[in-house]
Parts: structure tokens; C-alpha cells; sequence
């Protein structure tokens, strides 16, 4: 029989074991609230970068505390540190999040206007954002027409110009950021059977449109019409477009399905997302 004395040392014990695992579940959230407080200092200096010794005032931290915690956030490339400056700015990994977080945000927002618009046509219907000179696939929804145009999977590149909505992104842009562009993207086209001025003739077509057709650069058989979405400052967020073979998609139903687009993207309360250049 455990006699009374030993309950207590046990009971003792198991207090101790528990304090501990406190102390280091507070330790670990301690850490990571200074991890995240140092990353807002760093971004609100980002522009001209900070030094070690002015974020740890900033925050009140000792040097070597902070010293510490951007060594951790370094290694993680969640900040850049340059020896001949000794200026930390904010890095690479971080951006590639941040980017993340804002296609998942739009891919919340117009998931459920892709549905909507691959069952009305039937079609396959495509959600993209800009990249640089890229045009991104983030979502990709397959309407029930038994022959799918699957040209592109989320997750896919394709140069500003080339697909539906790739080229709504293009055409609506600032006329230097579009010849800007296609110059960078001059040698590419040729990947996709187009020429430069292939593309300025899209651009143009589009313009006078107000929404884009383009023949499908990897199926001949193929076509798809684009519709830019824009943001309260008239910056394109990303284009919706539909793909489909090429006699579903005559003028007049290209142009039934881009004004279908607009109507379901019309009184959509937009959320706030910067251009993602």
C-alpha cells in the first residue's frame, strides 16, 4: 500500500512536470511574439532598412535578444541583412507568403462567381493574377460539357498575352507597362507560335472590345475569352476568362459570355487587394 508521504512526493513531482511544460509553452510564446514584433519594426523601416541597435530600442529588447531573434528570422529568410549597410530589411520567404495569402484571398473572393460562370457555359472556366511579365493560374473550374478545355492547372505560368485570361490582363494595363512587357516577353512567344505584334493586334482587338479573344496558342481547336477585374482605383486584381473548342466560342457567344462575366462581377463587393506586379 503506497503510504501517504509517497502520494505527496509523487503529487509534488507531477506539480514540478507541469510547471515546466508551462514555462516553456509561455517561453515559446514569448518567442514568437517578439518574432512577429521585430517583423512589424522591420516593415514599417523597410523602404531605407533598419539597424540592430534601433529596432532593439524600438522595441525595448536587450541587443543580444534581438540579435538573436534576427538570426533565427535570417536563416528562415524571413529578413535580408546586408554586412556592408548593417541594415535588415524584410526577406524574400516573406513576400512569397504574403503573395499566398493574397491568392488564397482571391480565390475566396471569386470562387464561388468561377462556379457560377463554368455551370451557366459549361465550359471551363479560369481565375488569374499577373506575376511580373507571368500570367498566374490560382483556380480552374471544369464546366459539364463532355470535351473540356483543361489548357491550363493552377499553379501554371504562362507569359502576359498568351490564353483568355492572360490577355486581359495584358491589354488593360498602362500602354509603357504593356510595351514594356512584351518586349521582356518577345523571345517567349515564340514558345507559343506568336510574334510581338501577334500580340500588340490581341492587345488592340481587346481594347475596342473591352474584353479579350485569343485562339488557343497550344490547341489550335481551342478559344477563350477574358474579362479583367479591376479594384476602386481601376488596377487589375485578376481576369476571369472561359476556355472551350473553338466552334463553342463564335463572336456572338464570346461576347454573350463576357458580358455574363461582368454581370456576375458587377455589384460584387470587392475586397481590397493590391496588384500583384
Amino acid at each position: 500500500m503506497e503510504k501517504p508521504k509517497d502520494k505527496k512526493h509523487r503529487r509534488n513531482l507531477n506539480l514540478s512536470k507541469n510547471s515546466k511544460v508551462r514555462s516553456k509553452s509561455q517561453e515559446g510564446s514569448q518567442s514568437i511574439q517578439r518574432a512577429i514584433a521585430i517583423l512589424r519594426v522591420v516593415a514599417m523601416y523597410n523602404q531605407q532598412g533598419i539597424r540592430l541597435s534601433k529596432l532593439a530600442r524600438e522595441l525595448g529588447f536587450p541587443i543580444t535578444t534581438a540579435h538573436r531573434m534576427l538570426s533565427a528570422l535570417y536563416k528562415e529568410r524571413f529578413v535580408s541583412y546586408s554586412p556592408n549597410s548593417k541594415l535588415y530589411n524584410l526577406g524574400i520567404d516573406l513576400y512569397s507568403l504574403g503573395k499566398s495569402a493574397k491568392n488564397f484571398a482571391i480565390i475566396d473572393q471569386y470562387r464561388s462567381v468561377l462556379e457560377n460562370i463554368a455551370y451557366e457555359t459549361e465550359d471551363t472556366a479560369y481565375l488569374a493574377i499577373q506575376s511580373g511579365n507571368d500570367a498566374y493560374c490560382i483556380e480552374r473550374i471544369e464546366g459539364k460539357y463532355p470535351i473540356r478545355v483543361l489548357a491550363l492547372e493552377p499553379g501554371n505560368l504562362r507569359p502576359l498575352g498568351i490564353g483568355g485570361s492572360s490577355l486581359a490582363l495584358l491589354a488593360f494595363l498602362a500602354n509603357d507597362q504593356v510595351e514594356s512587357i512584351i518586349a521582356k516577353n518577345e523571345q517567349r512567344y515564340n514558345n507559343f507560335n506568336r510574334t510581338s505584334d501577334d500580340i500588340r493586334k490581341l492587345v488592340a482587338k481587346a481594347r475596342k472590345l473591352g474584353y479579350a479573344v485569343t485562339d488557343g496558342a497550344m490547341h489550335p481547336e481551342t478559344r477563350a475569352v477574358g474579362v479583367p477585374i479591376l479594384n476602386h482605383k481601376r488596377e487589375i486584381v485578376c481576369a476571369i476568362s472561359v476556355g472551350a473548342l473553338r466552334h463553342r466560342l463564335d463572336p456572338a457567344r464570346c461576347r454573350k459570355i463576357a458580358q455574363f462575366i461582368k454581370s456576375k462581377i458587377k455589384n460584387l463587393d470587392l475586397i481590397e487587394i493590391e496588384t500583384l506586379h
